[in-house]
């Protein structure tokens, strides 16, 4: 497709005006709230819409230098991916944390209250969840074009709870939940469980094919609505 450049939309802006306009903007329209009736929870879905697109903007850019260089490619398949929540991740990489933080600041909440409101993706239990996303925040580090595939399961692996008499209790992580659900756009587009996310310096993406916990085969052509490539750059 050949759309010329001057009919693009300009680049987001990453100041603090932008930010609040873009904010309130995905609350009202994206998430369908209004300021008066809007729960800790529908800000939360705004903040992490606002910073996604941005996120996007670089992952645009990437792909273009990416096709660019031709580039060889680093390719890494895991059962697991503990990627860690993504907001304040996100905002962190986009050196957009502080800017975050007085935004919120103005209608007094506090940037670590809207973080408690992300679930931690149940895609990983250890030690291989965390290599695998060390390996991706490497990979972007480095400006490599690396791509991640796993498994995104419909309830993530579990979720432990500690008992009154203290033994361990487990009941299935349902982190996607809002995705399956289809409760609202905002949910499924903002960060709590998009089957990535986000590393540093670029967009880097996990790849998870929907799955009830079966292992997934790697020649398999994953339908484009839950295969996104983890890709950083190129040298």
């Amino acid at each position: 497709m050949n759309i010329p450049e001057n009919t693009l939309p300009e680049p987001l802006g990453f100041d603090d005006s932008s930010l609040r306009h873009d904010t309130l903007e995905k609350l009202l329209y994206g998430v369908g709230k209004d300021t008066d009736n809007a729960t800790l929870h529908d800000l939360y879905s705004a903040v992490a819409l606002t910073l996604r697109e941005r996120l996007i903007g670089r992952w645009h850019e990437t792909q273009r230098r990416i096709r660019a260089r031709q580039p060889r490619k680093v390719y890494y398949l895991s059962l697991e991916f503990l990627m860690g929540r993504t907001l304040l991740n996100a905002a962190i990489n986009l050196d957009l944390q502080d800017n975050a933080r007085t935004l919120l600041e103005e209608i007094g909440v506090r940037l670590e209250q809207l973080v408690e409101e992300e679930q931690d993706a149940g895609l990983g239990n250890g030690g291989l969840g965390r290599l695998a996303a060390c390996f991706l925040d490497s990979m972007a580090t480095l400006d490599l074009a690396g791509f991640g595939y796993g498994i995104r399961y419909d309830y993530g692996l579990f979720e432990q709870r500690i008992g009154p008499e203290g033994e361990q209790l487990e009941r299935p992580n349902n982190c996607c939940a809002s995705v399956t659900s289809g409760s609202s756009a905002a949910r499924i587009c903002a960060t709590r469980c998009a089957s990535a996310d986000i590393a540093a310096r670029g967009a880097t993406r996990t790849a998870l094919p929907r799955s009830s916990g079966r292992a997934a085969s790697a020649s398999k052509r994953w339908p484009t609505t839950h295969r996104c490539r983890a890709t950083t750059g190129a040298r």
